[in-house]
């Protein structure tokens, strides 16, 4: 009995030695875990209170076209130039500041997060693009169809309608929130991209609404409700019968006058044959056309013969080429602008016309056999007059070196 005693007694001083070490364990992790959980919390909202930063910057910059153009020039906006801090949330404070890049056509937001404790601080940073209009060389509101002869050229064809094309067109790249024919055989089922050049059913955003009344006044008297306007001394020719007159060889059908130049047609535009006589030299080709031809690199070399030897090999090397021209001149250009077109547009006849700029159409775009090519200048997209903002989110990340010294109003980022 005495050695059970013993056994028993050995038992329990080494069992108590054991929770003599392993209380203090438990002990110290709980008090851990605790603390990991209580500064898990607080990052997590520091980070949410960022995203509503980037949320409330964006609102801001979409709030007006004045807005959008003073940051796009470079300039800034009170109380979003980490200038103020917000505390309309709870459980801390957020900052935000909007910087514009009006060479590549971006917008950033970024935004401080910051908990109520004052130990955590996340910054969220986004970037936009597609100022002023959607960015394509034809946007169409209903439907666009293009078939046969026409060819697009450095920018894409979007519509939040349907888009009809033919197998054998293949580039520009196709965005529609309808049916690509016939490119989509599997209708509404997945996949619906070849991931190169083709989305069908995509989240196009909500399309511009342009600034009708605001070009009306930009073209003031002699450039008004004229069909003579077409010419070198409108530099915004507005029209607002229901149908512009049939446009067909003439002395000043040649309407180009840099990036401001547009020609509003609220009716119907009827082109007929050789229906633009203007010629230009050194266009410049947007830094990023190349993506328009992953299904034909060939054809985009004919343009940037320095360009990698393969779409996949630019791809990876993020190809962006600056100062890049079209090494051949472009003839019997109708306008180099924007071409806004209320009703419907018809092109008939030949005459290989060209379209430098963009083309918007706020019913269908229907090119049929026509031999117009029309080729994307990103310049002249920034400059469209538009009642809301259209800005495409081109990225999104989580960044670091930013700080919110206690004590500080606001936060400082590189």
């Amino acid at each position: 009995m005495k050695k059970k005693s013993a056994q028993v007694i050995v038992g329990a001083i080494i069992l108590l030695a054991i929770l003599t070490i392993l209380i203090p364990a438990l002990v110290f992790y709980i008090q851990r875990e605790s603390h990991w959980s209580v500064k898990e919390q607080h990052t997590t909202r520091a980070f949410e209170l960022a995203e509503a930063g980037v949320e409330r910057g964006y609102q801001q910059v979409i709030l007006s076209t004045t807005t959008l153009a003073t940051v796009m020039t470079g300039g800034t906006i009170i109380n979003y130039n980490f200038d103020k801090s917000y505390s309309d949330l709870p459980g801390g404070q957020y900052s935000i500041r909007l910087t514009g890049n009006p060479v590549a056509l971006t917008i950033t937001i970024t935004a401080v997060g910051k908990d109520s404790s004052g130990n955590e601080v996340r910054a969220v940073q986004a970037a936009y693009a597609t100022p002023g209009a959607y960015p394509a060389a034809i946007y169409a509101i209903n439907s666009a169809s293009i078939q046969g002869n026409p060819d697009v050229e450095w920018g894409p064809v979007s519509s939040p309608g349907p888009i009809t094309t033919d197998a054998s067109h293949t580039f520009p790249r196709y965005y529609s929130s309808g049916l690509i024919s016939p490119f989509d055989a599997n209708s509404g089922a997945p996949p619906n991209t070849d991931n190169i050049q083709w989305w069908s059913y995509y989240p196009l955003p909500p399309p511009p609404l342009i600034d009708l009344p605001g070009y009306k006044t930009a073209a003031g008297a002699g450039c008004t409700d004229q069909p003579g306007c077409l010419s070198s001394a409108c530099n915004v020719c507005y029209y607002t019968a229901a149908n512009f007159p049939t446009l067909s060889p003439g002395t000043n059908n040649y309407f180009a006058n840099g990036p401001n130049t547009a020609l509003i047609v609220e009716g119907n535009l009827s082109l007929s044959g050789n229906y633009g006589n203007g010629s230009e030299t050194n266009v410049a080709i947007p830094s990023l056309a190349w993506k328009e031809y992953g299904n034909n690199w060939a054809h985009y070399q004919t343009f940037d013969p320095g360009a990698p030897p393969t779409y996949n090999a630019a791809v990876t090397s993020n190809y962006a080429p600056s100062g890049l021209t079209d090494p051949s001149s472009i003839h019997k250009v109708f306008i180099h602008g924007f071409l806004y077109i209320g009703g419907t547009i018809s092109i008939s006849g030949g005459g290989n016309g060209s379209i430098i700029g963009s083309m918007y159409c706020a019913t269908v775009a229907n090119l049929r056999s026509s031999h117009v090519t029309i080729y994307y200048d990103k310049s002249v997209i920034s400059q469209i007059k538009v009642q809301n903002s259209t800005l495409g989110r081109t990225s999104w990340q989580e960044i670091g070196n930013c700080s919110w010294p206690s004590g500080s109003p606001t936060p400082t980022c590189p």
